[in-house]
């Protein structure tokens, strides 16, 4: 991957399920997994969480029974790089957080 090289977003729900197919996503303190059929699972912190997703008006939109804020709603902007995936909370609004995609 080039420096240079610029962030792309994805657009369509099947553009995503093309890019986090069989994989794992990793960051500081982060580890999940999206499903294609609408699951995501992992652990944050060392905490487990599960949720569920849908692709809804070009955004990722996911659902988290996490402990600490369960059934959180959250639409993001997905933008991928190489082997990273940048996601920008509310649509958009908030900081982007940058993982990367690893094989399970």
């Amino acid at each position: 991957m080039s420096v240079t090289e610029s962030w792309t977003r994805i657009h369509t729900r099947a553009a995503f399920c093309a890019f986090i197919a069989d994989c794992r996503f990793e960051g500081p303190g982060l580890r999940f997994v999206i499903h294609q059929d609408g699951r995501l699972d992992g652990t944050a912190e060392g905490v487990a969480f599960e949720g569920s997703w849908e692709w809804k008006q070009g955004c990722f939109c996911r659902i988290l029974n996490h402990p600490d804020t369960p059934g959180e709603r959250e639409c993001e902007i997905i933008e991928t790089r190489g082997a990273q995936m940048r996601y920008t909370r509310d649509g958009g609004q908030c900081d982007a957080h940058v993982v990367r995609k690893v094989p399970l």
